[in-house]
């Protein structure tokens, strides 16, 4: 009979709270960034000598904070997956889980390991792309003649 990890019912509730915060946080960024759109426009264009670096800044803050989230996502799934790598069960020893979970053992779980991996870094090279594209859009549009 397989080994069961059985749920914390407190890890749930966590979850729960983990999204409707995202979602209250979405909810209010949306209309501020609508609200505050004006604004960073006319200050990005405000002085014509420095459009081109303020919309450098500009960028440079919309990828930190894009990329910034996506890659201490990355960086736990790498670990966590080379975590069930060397200990080859999943879920990890130790972790806690939202519903009753079967133990995987040996090459299922390394397996299931290497895929978080897998995960992690195409999480990387998705920021790296988008980060190249919108520093190449900036370029071009920093390139432009009057």
């Amino acid at each position: 009979m397989p080994e069961i990890q059985r749920a914390d019912p407190r890890v749930r509730r966590k979850a729960v709270l983990l999204v409707a915060c995202g979602l209250v946080a979405g909810l209010v960024i949306i209309p501020l960034t609508e609200f505050y759109r004006p604004a960073l426009v006319d200050w990005i264009t405000r002085d014509p000598e420095q459009i081109d670096s303020r919309l450098r800044l500009a960028v440079a803050v919309l990828a930190v904070a894009f990329a910034g989230p996506l890659l201490g996502f990355a960086a736990y799934l790498w670990r966590l997956g080379n975590h069930i790598v060397r200990a080859e069960r999943f879920p990890a020893a130790g972790a806690v889980v939202m519903r009753d979970t079967v133990v995987l053992q040996g090459t299922p779980a390394r397996r299931r390991g290497r895929l978080m991996q897998l995960v992690a870094v195409l999480l990387v090279s998705a920021v790296t792309a988008f980060t190249v594209v919108l520093w190449q859009l900036v370029s071009l549009l920093g390139s432009r003649s009057p």
